[in-house]
């Protein structure tokens, strides 16, 4: 009934920021990777989310290696793509998100 869908609501918490107020990601477009620099493949793309935030979510392949926060990523044709803002899930195969300031920059 509708009077059970209005039970449920979203917790939030008191100090939870608006997504206006999260720190600026740091542009990583002008980053280049040299040729000679070998590249292993991280994963691949498990979702995208546009609100509240931008986020590219990775799942990694069984075989590489684990990353850190703050390690960049760069596609197939070495291009950034972004910086890892955080690992979740299993430690064998782990989730990497890679947080946008906007959507715009998420689609580029």
């Amino acid at each position: 009934t509708d009077e059970e869908r209005g039970n449920y609501v979203v917790p939030v918490a008191v100090k939870d920021l608006d997504p206006a107020d999260y720190p600026r990601i740091p542009s990583v477009r002008d980053i280049a990777i040299p040729p000679q620099v070998k590249m292993t493949r991280l994963g691949q793309v498990h979702q995208i989310l546009n609100d509240p935030i931008p986020l590219v979510v990775v799942q990694a392949d069984p075989e590489s290696p684990p990353l850190a926060d703050e390690s960049m990523v760069f596609d197939g044709e070495r291009k950034p793509v972004g910086m890892i803002f955080e690992t979740f899930g299993t430690v064998k195969r782990p989730f990497y998100s890679i947080r946008f300031n906007t959507v715009d920059e998420l689609t580029q």
